[in-house]
């Protein structure tokens, strides 16, 4: 087993018997130590996913010094017809290992996805993989059927209130039935069985924990058991505290923000929406009421507001005077008031930067230079390179407090070259046309 593996699976294998654990965990990737070098692959877990179930890209060998991630619906060959977040559908998280994840999947999701990185030198890489979604729920692999009987837990880390399949694998042939109990021996407690055996847990609770017993009958009445154990699933306690969560954490201008809901309490009367650190009438967005299902404006209602049945708020193409602080007012049946912040960050998508020079012709040994990317632009970050190598402060560089002008003093000929400049903030990144420097001998 990898030495970074976060999830385990035991299974051990007495006789006739069977027993499978489950291990939930919080964390849902599993890493391998691979080569820097190795190329940047995508993983779907599982491989065919049944509709209405989450699925995870899981994304291998990242490359180091990473600025950011655009995951695309489509193969790279199309990603120009692609802007990132325009087919954001409010079921997709990205974790920061840059794998994303699709929550209740549809045969709509199916297809071809493409992950695209960016490195602070601005340098890219795509994969792509590719998404089936099938209505049924089972996927059936040919093995032989002398192979030894075994159980599958689908997903292997189950959420409270998902569902869970318990997948049975290498059937003996001549079956004359299945029988599923919960309890390690059989008792009168059956659950919903598909046609090859396997066992759907709908909506699964911490009350389902246990062992859960297969006994399938041959047609010469030989039992053969088969138990699996699901030993715990995450702790979403009712008593967990409120947060919100904006998808994503950087936006760019244009483009629509969902601010998440989690933990909500149980028993609300409605959603009160602010924009602010502190809920004051006069900065009401909206207000949405859960017995009828009515979005009533605020004093600060735009019109690109959408209050969903969970609480959470899309807003849609935002603007930088959308950035700030927005605060979620819940009160229950009883009076009960909640509340949680959480600010939103937009920004500009950056143009192409280009370089101005203060001398074109600058003499050896005599002349400074100094060269300036433009245009000036806020929550900027500038990055320079001479003939392709990035530009670091030296003898003879000199770089301006926000990196934005390069001068060299005293220019020799060895300053002689190409000069680029680069432009990034979380959003975006640009690099300018090279210029080149020639320098004058007396």
């Amino acid at each position: 087993i990898p030495p970074h593996t976060l999830l385990l699976t035991h299974v051990c294998t007495p006789r006739l018997r069977t027993l499978g654990q489950l291990h939930i965990s919080i964390s849902l990737l599993t890493f391998w130590n691979l080569p820097t070098t190795a190329q940047l692959t995508i993983e779907s877990v599982p491989a065919n996913a049944a509709e209405g179930s989450d699925v995870l890209l899981r994304v291998h060998n990242l490359s180091e010094n990473l600025q950011a991630y655009y995951w695309y619906k489509g193969e790279s060959a199309h990603l120009n017809t692609l802007r990132p977040g325009s087919v954001y559908s409010g079921r997709e998280t990205i974790y920061p290992s840059g794998s994303l994840l699709f929550r209740n999947v549809t045969q709509n999701d199916m297809g071809f996805y493409t992950l695209r990185t960016l490195n602070i030198d601005l340098h890219e890489e795509l994969a792509s993989v590719q998404l089936f979604v099938f209505i049924s729920l089972l996927t059936f692999w040919h093995l032989p059927t002398t192979a030894q009987l075994t159980t599958e837990s689908v997903p292997a880390n189950a959420a409270e209130g998902s569902d869970v399949l318990l997948r049975v694998h290498n059937l003996p042939e001549n079956l004359q039935g299945y029988y599923w109990y919960k309890g390690e021996s059989a008792m009168d407690n059956q659950e919903t069985i598909y046609h090859n055996g396997s066992l759907l847990l709908e909506k699964v609770t911490q009350k389902d924990i246990g062992f859960y017993t297969l006994q399938k009958l041959l047609n010469f009445m030989k039992n053969v058991h088969l138990c699996i154990s699901l030993l715990s699933f995450w702790n979403l306690l009712t008593t967990a505290q409120l947060t919100i969560e904006s998808v994503p954490a950087n936006a760019a201008e244009g483009s629509d923000v969902l601010l998440r809901v989690h933990n909500s309490p149980e028993n609300l009367q409605g959603y009160y929406w602010y924009k602010g650190e502190s809920a004051m009438d006069n900065q009401q967005i909206a207000l949405y009421v859960i017995a009828t299902q009515e979005t009533r404006p605020g004093s600060v209602y735009s019109g690109r507001e959408m209050i969903y049945h969970n609480g959470s708020l899309l807003l849609q193409n935002v603007t930088q005077k959308d950035t700030g602080f927005y605060t979620l007012c819940t009160k229950t049946g009883h009076l009960q008031i909640e509340e949680a912040s959480v600010q939103l960050f937009v920004f500009t998508e950056l143009p192409k930067p280009f370089i101005t020079s203060t001398n074109s012709s600058p003499v050896e040994g005599k002349d400074s230079v100094a060269l300036m990317c433009e245009p000036e632009t806020p929550d900027t970050t500038y990055l320079w390179w001479i003939n392709g190598h990035r530009v670091a402060d030296s003898d003879s560089l000199e770089l301006s407090k926000d990196n934005r002008t390069l001068t060299l003093l005293r220019v020799t000929r060895n300053d002689t070259g190409n000069y680029e400049c680069g432009t990034r903030n979380p959003v975006s990144a640009n690099r300018s046309d090279p210029v080149t420097l020639n320098v004058l001998c007396e």
